[in-house]
């Protein structure tokens, strides 16, 4: 994502950063983070690597000073009730995460605060509804042109 910054360049990251944590380091960069046992805990009981996740060390990535740091980042959080959710993960054919995590994730889910970039889409939309809905916002709020995403 720094790169896509300094380079001037626009891209697409999806990943689950269901922690405040996690988009906190999505936004500001690693540098200032370091694992937590808990997060290792929970890397190893569902076989990651427990690099993947964070906790901050400190509080300095508040002032974060990285390229990352005056970015346009926009988080999409698709958002469902479980019932929703576990009739997609069901209805998936050869996806790496079976429905058997779908408590866990819920659990550990932290919706995005006001003061994150974010955009709540329904996933009871469809994908194309969706996707129209954050091109939409891209094109209209972060005047990017996102016609080629569709």
């Amino acid at each position: 994502m720094g790169n896509w910054t300094m380079n001037g360049q626009n891209g697409i990251l999806t990943c689950s950063a269901l922690k405040r944590t996690y988009r906190d380091i999505l936004l500001n960069g690693a540098q200032n983070w370091t694992t937590s046992s808990e997060d290792t805990k929970q890397c190893e009981k569902h076989g990651t690597s427990a690099n993947q996740t964070a906790e901050p060390q400190d509080k300095t990535h508040e002032t974060d000073t990285s390229p990352m740091s005056d970015k346009n980042v926009l988080f999409v959080y698709l958002k469902g009730t479980k019932e929703i959710l576990a009739g997609r993960i069901g209805a998936r054919k050869g996806h790496f995460m079976p429905a058997s995590l779908l408590d866990s994730q819920i659990a550990t889910l932290e919706e995005p605060g006001n003061d994150e970039p974010h955009i709540t889409v329904d996933v009871t939309l469809s994908i194309e509804e969706m996707s129209s809905q954050i091109c939409h916002y891209l094109k209209y709020n972060l005047k990017i042109d996102a016609s080629h995403i569709v």
